[in-house]
């Protein structure tokens, strides 16, 4: 047993970013060798609560890796079948709304979601992944969920405190086969782009944030949008760049240079882009 592991089973980190009024808490524990991250937010709180829970989430994916940073970037842990790592978020809003949402964090997927008081529903092509829980009917692809024009539509997908109480509204009161597969999609996809797009991409954060206290809430750049689907080469550009020292001749760097804000036409620039580094499979440049 390595001694990581070790000081893993004797230690209990516990880690807490929470506001007087308890509506935003972070809070680590180790079960075994197995980080397990509890995390809750009010989303009725203003943008720079948001903000401050998405910087907690930020510092406890940056505990996960065992890799150097890259450009100041922490390197998420290796991708298995089932996550060492998963980050539980707790939403609750105005009233009694409340969910849960189950993400990995090797790779800030959303797997399923749990209604207050209930049990876990997850995606078609993730069901295995949460022991006992039960298939939506729809996968988690964008096609599926934004639209026929996959992460495109993502354009019309809204953003910010008030979209969020919506989807949590639906979410919260779940029920399977009465619910519809439009209004839980239209709730879910909202989610990814708030939560888990956000944790990995800069630019999504930013236009969630601008986002956040407008009367209705607002839409995601066309900038933003294109770099929803590219997240991968900019990690395989990255971990590339950091094994070669160099980045115009890197096959991913290459694709990704007309993309983002600022474009990534160097690895800070990449950097710039992301929160963290997706420790990506089949890569052009072998990372290890």
């Amino acid at each position: 047993m390595s001694v990581m592991k070790v000081a893993a089973l004797l230690l209990l980190v516990l880690f807490i970013v929470k506001a007087d009024d308890a509506d935003v808490k972070t809070e680590w524990t180790l079960n075994e060798v197995d980080k397990i991250p509890a995390m809750s937010f009010n989303i009725s709180l203003p943008e720079d609560r948001y903000t401050s829970f998405m910087f907690g989430v930020d510092r406890q994916l940056a505990l996960t890796t065992t890799k150097p940073h890259i450009e100041k970037r922490p390197v998420l842990g290796v991708q298995k079948f089932r996550p060492d790592n998963w980050v539980n978020v707790t939403l609750t809003g105005r009233g009694h709304a409340a969910c849960t949402l189950a993400i990995r964090a090797d790779t800030l997927y959303l797997v399923g979601f749990k209604p207050q008081g209930g049990s876990w529903y997850a995606f078609d092509n993730r069901k295995n992944l949460i022991h006992g829980s039960t298939s939506l009917g729809f996968t988690d692809d964008y096609k599926s969920l934004a639209g026929e024009n996959g992460h495109m539509d993502l354009v019309n997908v809204a953003v910010g405190k008030k979209p969020a109480q919506e989807a949590l509204d639906t979410l919260a009161s779940y029920k399977h086969g009465s619910t519809s597969q439009i209004d839980t999609k239209k709730a879910l996809v909202r989610f990814v782009v708030m939560f888990c797009e956000a944790a990995r991409l800069q630019l999504i954060r930013a236009d969630v944030s601008a986002a956040w206290d407008q009367e209705e809430g607002g839409k995601l750049r066309q900038v933003s949008v294109e770099v929803t689907v590219k997240w991968r080469d900019i990690s395989c550009a990255l971990l590339g760049s950091s094994m070669k020292k160099k980045w115009d001749s890197i096959k991913e760097a290459n694709d990704i240079k007309n993309y983002g804000e600022p474009q990534m036409k160097s690895a800070k620039a990449a950097a710039d882009n992301v929160y963290c580094i997706l420790q990506a499979k089949d890569c052009s440049v072998p990372y290890n």
